[in-house]
């Protein structure tokens, strides 16, 4: 082995040995522009150890690895491990450790955006007024208290949060704002512009992030400048130097100020980080999420993409999410496809070849990626997840007004003097519940159907790959994903028959609930377990929680909850259980302000007891917590209470009539 810069010498040196017949193959010019690109960017694994102790504890070695992967590959990485292997946690892990180049951009699918507002919030303990989500209406449920701003509001969109998150599809309307050229310090009487170019930079300082321009003159011939103070440093505001408080900074520079409130930094005003989740939204070369996406990635100082199925189907879809990371190395689609995609016909690259060189290329270049039984022996045999939904205002307004009515129950309960009154009220109670219960179904139903939606895509990445998969370096075969959807009572299907549209629009599944024939049951278990084609099992917890094998599935997705913790977890056991050969990763779909605020308390509150009795035993079911800090629903989570419980718990614990004075979260006014 030496050194890319000694190659030529290497090669003089092997071309004149004597006696010997040496061939040098010399290295594809896109290979040598690749590694020397790659050797030029900084290693900052020193900064590894900036990252909060309650995120580096939580982490599995595999991860730790990950991120200093990530860190010594100067933050320009597309960080490819299978589905389930904790890749939003490196992510931001990584983003801790680059904190001074905040503020922090996040491009998701649409379902996602919540979900990731909700582990910033919970991994980093950012304030929830400091995480901006760009929606396309008014969310109905925002507990989390994040900053919303509607997609299709006639001001200008400022993304002025240290964390902003917006979908794929609202690159292109905010392209000129994330591409701006310049930015304004107002104060009430006065207004500076300042214009940025090529020679801006950034200079790093112990009180926070210090920014300049070099080259750069006034009418005054001062240089401009901002810098961040600690006791504004989660707030996104900084100060700015101006008159006769100007100060000397970098020599020739001086820099001015204003007051704090009068100037607030957009991230266009900083080429600072932005992660792309599920980058293989960026295919398509041609199309317009694609174009609008590339321009902002390329700009930013760090860039993270994030992928468990980044080549589909072909090496030709790779090319956009490499020439974001190093456009000045893949600027040829057409090299490119020649090399790798076997030429093409008319422009169109169809083919794979190379595989080999490709795949070794990113792997020392710019991406990692670790299959799951490659890293098995260090992950939990449960993996349980919160995703937190984001329902339309309009869905909204129906069980808001039940919670109101709630409310007004709850009362009238604590100041009743007779028995028999608050018997009755208490059946008031149990009704609005119901109400809310049914209201809150239909309401996920669209959400859960983005959320399905996005999942469905991996899957047909995956379903498309496997005929190539030989040919193809990157494709593994993703597991089949067992969707249970828990109606409380199996005749209100609406839930269920939603998912299940959902899925047979684009992949085969089976479907097993109280309408099912037991003489079909077991004959529908045995296709999902035996046909490739079958890709997804959608379940009533009720008919399809007891009784059934389902291991050819690793990922469960929960559209509700159950008010028995037992059902919950027999429902997990589906594909928890002997002949499971991975480890399994459990998704539950959970809407603030919603029944699931109900139905969580009531769960905890029985599994709770439930521990108390198995406290002690060997047999007690242990999960890693994967939550640090408290929900936006601020409960605790279910993990704490999941882990006392053994897994195979059989049958029910109690049932929603033991519900007397649910913990309502009451939404506010």
């Amino acid at each position: 082995m030496f050194p890319m810069s000694s190659l030529q010498v290497a090669e003089k040196v092997l071309s004149e040995i004597s006696g010997a017949n040496v061939e040098v193959e010399k290295l594809d010019s896109l290979v040598r522009r690749a590694i020397v690109a790659a050797s030029a960017v900084p290693d900052l694994r020193d900064l590894y150890n900036g990252m909060p102790s309650v995120i580096e504890s939580k982490l599995m070695p595999f991860q730790r690895d990950g991120v200093r992967f990530m860190l010594q590959h100067g933050g320009r990485v597309l960080l490819a491990d299978e589905m389930g292997l904790g890749k939003t946690l490196q992510a931001i892990a990584v983003t801790s450790c680059i904190r001074e180049s905040w503020p922090v951009l996040v491009l998701a699918p649409s379902s996602l955006r919540l979900h990731w507002a909700s582990m910033i919030h919970q991994w980093l303990n950012i304030p929830p007024s400091d995480i901006l989500v760009v929606l396309s209406q008014l969310s109905g449920s925002n507990r989390g208290g994040f900053k919303i701003i509607q997609s299709n509001a006639k001001e200008a969109i400022h993304l002025d949060g240290l964390f902003n998150i917006i979908s794929y599809d609202m690159v292109s309307k905010l392209h000129n704002t994330l591409m701006a050229s310049e930015f304004k310090v107002e104060e009430e009487n006065f207004q500076y512009e300042i214009m940025r170019s090529k020679n801006y930079c950034i200079k790093r300082l112990q009180n926070g992030v210090w920014m300049y321009l070099l080259g750069e003159e006034t009418e005054e011939g001062y240089g401009y400048g901002c810098g961040m103070s600690r006791r504004i440093k989660h707030s996104g505001r900084l100060e700015v130097m101006a008159g006769d408080k100007a100060a000397s900074f970098c020599g020739m520079h001086k820099v001015f100020q204003t007051s704090p409130s009068s100037f607030t930094l957009t991230f266009s005003d900083c080429d600072g980080i932005i992660i792309a989740d599920e980058s293989h939204f960026l295919k398509n070369a041609q199309a317009k999420r694609t174009s609008s996406s590339i321009p902002v990635l390329q700009k930013a100082q760090y860039v993270i993409l994030l992928s468990g199925t980044p080549a589909l189907s072909r090496p030709i879809e790779l090319f956009k999410q490499l020439e974001a990371l190093y456009p000045a190395v893949y600027n040829n689609i057409h090299y490119y496809g020649n090399r790798y995609c076997k030429g093409g016909i008319f422009g169109a690259y169809q083919g794979a070849s190379n595989h080999e060189e490709l795949h070794n290329l990113m792997k020392a270049t710019l991406m990692i990626r670790r299959l799951k039984k490659e890293v098995l022996s260090e992950l939990p045999v449960k993996r349980r997840q919160q995703v937190f939904l984001d329902l339309a205002e309009k869905d909204m307004k129906p069980i808001n007004a039940l919670f109101r009515e709630l409310e007004v129950v709850k009362n009238r309960i604590k100041d009743c003097k007779s028995q028999e009154e608050v018997e009755s009220l208490k059946f008031t109670q149990k009704n609005i519940i119901n109400k809310i219960y049914n209201e809150s179904a239909e309401a996920k139903i669209p959400a859960v159907q983005d959320y399905l939606g996005t999942v469905i895509e991996v899957l047909k990445m995956a379903e498309e790959s496997i005929s190539l998969r030989c040919e193809s370096f990157m494709i593994g075969r993703l597991q089949v994903s067992n969707i249970c959807t828990p109606s409380g009572h199996d005749q209100f299907d609406t839930p269920i028959s939603s998912c299940k549209s959902t899925w047979t629009k684009k992949v085969s599944c089976i479907r097993i609930d109280g309408g099912t024939p037991a003489s079909s049951r077991q004959s529908l278990v045995t296709d999902f377990q035996e046909r490739d084609d079958i890709r997804a099992a959608v379940l009533s917890i009720k008919a399809g929680g007891v009784g059934l094998t389902l291991t050819a599935a690793s990922t469960v997705i929960f559209a509700e909850l159950s008010w028995t913790p037992g059902d919950i977890i027999q429902a997990e056991d589906r594909a928890h259980r002997i002949g499971q050969l991975s480890s399994v990763n459990i998704y539950y779909l959970l809407a603030n302000d919603t029944v699931d605020d109900i139905i969580w308390d009531v769960v905890q509150s029985k599994l709770e007891n439930l521990g108390q009795m198995l406290d002690g035993h060997d047999t007690t079911l242990q999960v890693s917590l994967n939550q640090p800090h408290a929900s936006p629903a601020k409960q605790k989570t279910l993990y704490s209470f999941l882990k006392r419980c053994h897994s195979s718990t059989d049958g029910k614990l109690n049932d929603s009539s033991d519900l007397q004075h649910p913990r309502v979260k009451y939404p506010k006014n």
